[in-house]
Protein backbone atom coordinates (compact mmCIF):
# COMPACT_ATOMS: atom_id res chain seq x y z
CA UNK A 1 0.00 0.00 0.00
CA UNK A 2 1.15 3.73 -0.80
CA UNK A 3 1.68 6.05 1.43
CA UNK A 4 -1.16 8.32 0.02
CA UNK A 5 -3.35 5.00 0.03
CA UNK A 6 -2.88 4.43 3.90
CA UNK A 7 -3.94 8.38 4.33
CA UNK A 8 -6.91 8.03 2.59
CA UNK A 9 -7.85 4.94 4.54
CA UNK A 10 -7.12 6.45 7.82
CA UNK A 11 -9.01 9.68 6.83
CA UNK A 12 -12.04 7.16 5.23
CA UNK A 13 -12.08 5.59 9.20
CA UNK A 14 -12.10 8.76 10.83
CA UNK A 15 -15.37 9.72 8.72
CA UNK A 16 -17.04 6.37 9.73
CA UNK A 17 -15.95 6.67 13.51
CA UNK A 18 -17.49 10.04 13.63
CA UNK A 19 -21.03 8.94 11.73
CA UNK A 20 -20.77 6.01 14.49
CA UNK A 21 -20.56 8.75 17.23
CA UNK A 22 -22.96 11.28 15.75
CA UNK A 23 -26.08 11.32 18.33
CA UNK A 24 -28.00 10.40 14.65
CA UNK A 25 -26.82 6.78 15.25
CA UNK A 26 -28.32 4.02 17.05
CA UNK A 27 -26.01 1.59 19.03
CA UNK A 28 -27.25 -2.16 19.01
CA UNK A 29 -25.62 -4.60 21.55
CA UNK A 30 -26.52 -8.12 21.70
CA UNK A 31 -26.30 -9.91 25.48
CA UNK A 32 -26.61 -13.65 25.27
CA UNK A 33 -27.51 -13.99 28.81
CA UNK A 34 -30.27 -14.89 31.46
CA UNK A 35 -29.89 -10.87 32.57
CA UNK A 36 -27.04 -8.16 32.51
CA UNK A 37 -26.08 -5.64 34.88
CA UNK A 38 -25.00 -2.12 33.89
CA UNK A 39 -23.87 0.94 35.87
CA UNK A 40 -24.38 3.66 34.89
CA UNK A 41 -21.12 5.82 36.37
CA UNK A 42 -20.49 9.51 35.81
CA UNK A 43 -19.72 13.09 37.14
CA UNK A 44 -17.03 11.82 39.46
CA UNK A 45 -14.71 14.92 38.65
CA UNK A 46 -11.46 13.29 39.06
CA UNK A 47 -9.06 16.17 40.72
CA UNK A 48 -11.91 18.64 42.23
CA UNK A 49 -10.81 19.04 46.01
CA UNK A 50 -14.53 17.35 46.78
CA UNK A 51 -13.56 14.26 44.57
CA UNK A 52 -14.56 11.06 46.75
CA UNK A 53 -11.76 8.84 45.53
CA UNK A 54 -11.94 5.58 47.36
CA UNK A 55 -15.33 5.55 47.23
CA UNK A 56 -15.32 5.66 43.61
CA UNK A 57 -12.45 3.06 43.44
CA UNK A 58 -14.47 0.63 45.90
CA UNK A 59 -17.72 1.21 43.50
CA UNK A 60 -15.45 0.40 40.31
CA UNK A 61 -14.06 -2.83 42.19
CA UNK A 62 -16.89 -4.39 42.88
CA UNK A 63 -18.77 -3.94 39.33
CA UNK A 64 -15.44 -5.36 38.07
CA UNK A 65 -15.43 -8.21 39.60
CA UNK A 66 -18.92 -8.74 39.17
CA UNK A 67 -18.64 -8.50 35.80
CA UNK A 68 -20.73 -4.93 34.97
CA UNK A 69 -21.24 -3.80 32.29
CA UNK A 70 -20.55 0.34 32.21
CA UNK A 71 -21.90 3.41 30.23
CA UNK A 72 -19.86 6.66 31.21
CA UNK A 73 -22.49 9.50 31.62
CA UNK A 74 -19.60 12.52 31.24
CA UNK A 75 -17.61 14.79 33.61
CA UNK A 76 -15.32 12.05 34.71
CA UNK A 77 -12.50 15.25 35.02
CA UNK A 78 -12.56 17.74 36.84
CA UNK A 79 -10.91 19.77 34.10
CA UNK A 80 -10.93 23.14 35.10
CA UNK A 81 -9.08 25.55 33.05
CA UNK A 82 -8.38 29.86 33.59
CA UNK A 83 -11.29 30.31 31.58
CA UNK A 84 -13.92 28.16 33.50
CA UNK A 85 -16.36 29.65 36.27
CA UNK A 86 -15.03 30.15 39.55
CA UNK A 87 -11.50 29.41 41.04
CA UNK A 88 -11.57 25.57 40.16
CA UNK A 89 -8.15 25.94 38.24
CA UNK A 90 -6.28 27.04 41.41
CA UNK A 91 -8.50 24.45 43.40
CA UNK A 92 -8.12 21.63 41.72
CA UNK A 93 -5.63 19.10 43.03
CA UNK A 94 -4.51 17.59 40.07
CA UNK A 95 -3.50 19.21 36.65
CA UNK A 96 -4.98 18.25 33.31
CA UNK A 97 -2.76 15.54 32.61
CA UNK A 98 -2.98 14.40 35.93
CA UNK A 99 -6.45 13.52 35.32
CA UNK A 100 -6.36 12.04 32.37
CA UNK A 101 -4.21 9.59 33.59
CA UNK A 102 -6.28 8.81 36.41
CA UNK A 103 -9.59 8.31 34.22
CA UNK A 104 -7.42 5.82 31.70
CA UNK A 105 -6.30 3.56 34.84
CA UNK A 106 -9.20 3.51 36.26
CA UNK A 107 -11.36 2.27 33.11
CA UNK A 108 -9.19 1.08 30.78
CA UNK A 109 -9.76 -3.14 32.70
CA UNK A 110 -13.05 -2.82 31.93
CA UNK A 111 -12.43 -1.97 28.10
CA UNK A 112 -10.25 -4.56 28.35
CA UNK A 113 -12.53 -7.07 29.54
CA UNK A 114 -15.28 -5.99 27.39
CA UNK A 115 -17.56 -4.41 29.73
CA UNK A 116 -16.92 -0.55 28.92
CA UNK A 117 -20.23 -0.45 26.39
CA UNK A 118 -19.15 3.60 26.15
CA UNK A 119 -19.52 7.14 27.42
CA UNK A 120 -20.42 10.17 26.92
CA UNK A 121 -18.27 14.01 27.25
CA UNK A 122 -19.58 15.77 30.12
CA UNK A 123 -19.79 19.68 30.12
CA UNK A 124 -16.29 19.73 32.19
CA UNK A 125 -14.18 18.27 29.57
CA UNK A 126 -15.87 20.09 26.88
CA UNK A 127 -14.38 23.02 28.66
CA UNK A 128 -11.15 21.96 26.58
CA UNK A 129 -13.13 21.84 23.50
CA UNK A 130 -14.55 25.09 24.07
CA UNK A 131 -11.12 27.01 24.80
CA UNK A 132 -8.88 25.27 22.49
CA UNK A 133 -10.94 23.02 20.10
CA UNK A 134 -10.25 19.85 21.45
CA UNK A 135 -12.63 16.86 22.63
CA UNK A 136 -10.56 15.61 25.14
CA UNK A 137 -13.12 12.57 25.91
CA UNK A 138 -13.31 11.42 22.48
CA UNK A 139 -9.03 11.23 22.20
CA UNK A 140 -8.98 9.56 26.21
CA UNK A 141 -11.48 6.74 24.62
CA UNK A 142 -9.91 6.55 21.21
CA UNK A 143 -6.29 6.04 23.37
CA UNK A 144 -8.33 3.07 25.08
CA UNK A 145 -9.84 1.84 22.20
CA UNK A 146 -13.31 2.43 23.90
CA UNK A 147 -16.73 3.47 22.01
CA UNK A 148 -17.29 7.08 22.38
CA UNK A 149 -20.98 7.81 22.29
CA UNK A 150 -21.28 11.57 21.47
CA UNK A 151 -23.38 13.87 23.31
CA UNK A 152 -26.23 11.63 23.58
CA UNK A 153 -26.76 8.42 22.03
CA UNK A 154 -29.80 5.68 21.42
CA UNK A 155 -29.01 2.26 21.34
CA UNK A 156 -30.96 -0.96 21.44
CA UNK A 157 -29.94 -3.99 23.95
CA UNK A 158 -31.40 -7.80 23.06
CA UNK A 159 -30.88 -9.45 26.19
CA UNK A 160 -31.79 -13.17 25.54
CA UNK A 161 -35.51 -12.60 24.61
CA UNK A 162 -36.30 -9.49 25.06
CA UNK A 163 -35.16 -6.05 23.45
CA UNK A 164 -34.72 -2.67 25.71
CA UNK A 165 -34.47 0.76 24.10
CA UNK A 166 -32.06 3.23 26.00
CA UNK A 167 -31.14 7.22 25.53
CA UNK A 168 -28.70 8.74 27.38
CA UNK A 169 -26.34 11.85 27.96
CA UNK A 170 -24.50 13.97 30.17
CA UNK A 171 -27.24 16.18 29.84
CA UNK A 172 -27.30 20.01 30.82
CA UNK A 173 -29.78 21.76 33.72
CA UNK A 174 -29.56 24.82 35.77
CA UNK A 175 -31.99 23.14 38.47
CA UNK A 176 -31.44 23.01 42.05
CA UNK A 177 -34.18 20.89 43.61
CA UNK A 178 -35.09 17.04 43.64
CA UNK A 179 -38.11 17.72 41.18
CA UNK A 180 -36.83 19.89 38.88
CA UNK A 181 -33.70 17.91 38.46
CA UNK A 182 -35.94 14.80 37.68
CA UNK A 183 -37.80 16.84 35.27
CA UNK A 184 -34.42 17.23 33.17
CA UNK A 185 -34.85 13.41 32.49
CA UNK A 186 -38.53 13.42 32.41
CA UNK A 187 -38.21 15.91 29.48
CA UNK A 188 -36.21 13.91 27.46
CA UNK A 189 -39.19 11.53 26.69
CA UNK A 190 -40.05 14.30 24.17
CA UNK A 191 -37.49 14.12 22.39
CA UNK A 192 -37.15 9.88 21.71
CA UNK A 193 -39.78 7.33 22.51
CA UNK A 194 -37.52 4.43 24.47
CA UNK A 195 -37.63 2.64 27.49
CA UNK A 196 -35.04 3.83 29.55
CA UNK A 197 -33.76 7.86 29.80
CA UNK A 198 -30.68 8.30 31.49
CA UNK A 199 -28.71 11.84 32.30
CA UNK A 200 -26.25 13.15 34.59
CA UNK A 201 -24.55 16.64 35.14
CA UNK A 202 -27.53 17.42 38.44
CA UNK A 203 -25.76 15.43 40.79
CA UNK A 204 -28.62 13.29 41.99
CA UNK A 205 -28.94 9.65 42.54
CA UNK A 206 -33.16 9.19 41.63
CA UNK A 207 -34.88 6.81 39.53
CA UNK A 208 -38.83 7.50 38.34
CA UNK A 209 -40.84 5.36 37.03
CA UNK A 210 -43.99 6.15 34.34
CA UNK A 211 -47.15 3.79 33.99
CA UNK A 212 -48.54 4.15 30.78
CA UNK A 213 -51.24 2.67 28.92
CA UNK A 214 -50.66 1.54 25.02
CA UNK A 215 -52.53 -0.37 22.90
CA UNK A 216 -51.86 -4.16 22.23
CA UNK A 217 -53.12 -3.86 18.28
CA UNK A 218 -52.48 -7.52 18.50
CA UNK A 219 -54.45 -8.13 20.97
CA UNK A 220 -57.12 -5.85 20.44
CA UNK A 221 -56.43 -4.59 24.21
CA UNK A 222 -55.22 -1.92 26.17
CA UNK A 223 -52.04 -2.89 28.26
CA UNK A 224 -49.71 -1.00 30.77
CA UNK A 225 -46.09 -0.82 29.98
CA UNK A 226 -43.48 1.11 31.64
CA UNK A 227 -40.55 3.76 31.33
CA UNK A 228 -38.04 4.73 33.36
CA UNK A 229 -35.82 7.76 33.91
CA UNK A 230 -33.05 7.95 36.30
CA UNK A 231 -30.22 10.51 37.48
CA UNK A 232 -26.99 8.84 37.29
CA UNK A 233 -25.70 10.51 40.54
CA UNK A 234 -22.36 11.92 41.35
CA UNK A 235 -19.28 11.16 43.75
CA UNK A 236 -18.73 14.89 45.01
CA UNK A 237 -18.16 15.60 48.75
CA UNK A 238 -21.07 18.39 50.45
CA UNK A 239 -19.02 20.54 52.45
CA UNK A 240 -16.92 23.34 51.48
CA UNK A 241 -18.76 22.56 47.96
CA UNK A 242 -20.37 24.85 45.26
CA UNK A 243 -23.84 22.73 46.57
CA UNK A 244 -22.97 24.16 49.80
CA UNK A 245 -22.16 27.60 48.98
CA UNK A 246 -25.44 27.76 46.97
CA UNK A 247 -27.42 26.28 50.05
CA UNK A 248 -28.46 23.55 47.93
CA UNK A 249 -29.39 19.89 49.98
CA UNK A 250 -27.05 17.40 50.43
CA UNK A 251 -27.17 14.82 47.61
CA UNK A 252 -27.43 10.83 47.53
CA UNK A 253 -23.92 10.01 45.71
CA UNK A 254 -23.03 7.08 44.17
CA UNK A 255 -24.44 5.48 41.16
CA UNK A 256 -27.51 3.40 39.58
CA UNK A 257 -27.21 0.28 38.24
CA UNK A 258 -29.55 -1.32 35.69
CA UNK A 259 -30.30 -4.89 35.77
CA UNK A 260 -31.86 -5.86 32.42
CA UNK A 261 -33.67 -9.66 32.05
CA UNK A 262 -33.69 -11.70 28.95
CA UNK A 263 -36.77 -13.85 29.70
CA UNK A 264 -40.39 -14.56 28.93
CA UNK A 265 -40.93 -10.67 30.02
CA UNK A 266 -39.57 -7.49 29.74
CA UNK A 267 -38.29 -6.81 33.09
CA UNK A 268 -36.17 -3.83 34.58
CA UNK A 269 -34.53 -3.28 38.31
CA UNK A 270 -32.75 -0.23 39.34
CA UNK A 271 -31.11 0.04 42.07
CA UNK A 272 -29.10 3.18 43.88
CA UNK A 273 -26.00 2.02 45.41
Amino acid sequence: MSYLENVQNKRNLERELQKSESSKGVFRKKFDKDYIEIILMGDEHIGSPQYKKDLHQKVLESSFNKGRYLIHMGDGMETATRNSIGAGVYQQEEIIDQQMNEFKALYEPFVEEGLFIGGHPGNHELRIYNDEGLNLTKQIYRSMNARYFGIAKASVFRVGNQTYTFYSTHGASGARLPHTKIKGALDMEKIIDVDIYCMGHVHQLMHHVRNYNDIDLKKTKIKTNSKHFILTGSYLDYWDSYAQMKNMEPSRIGSPILKLYGGEEKRVKVSLQ
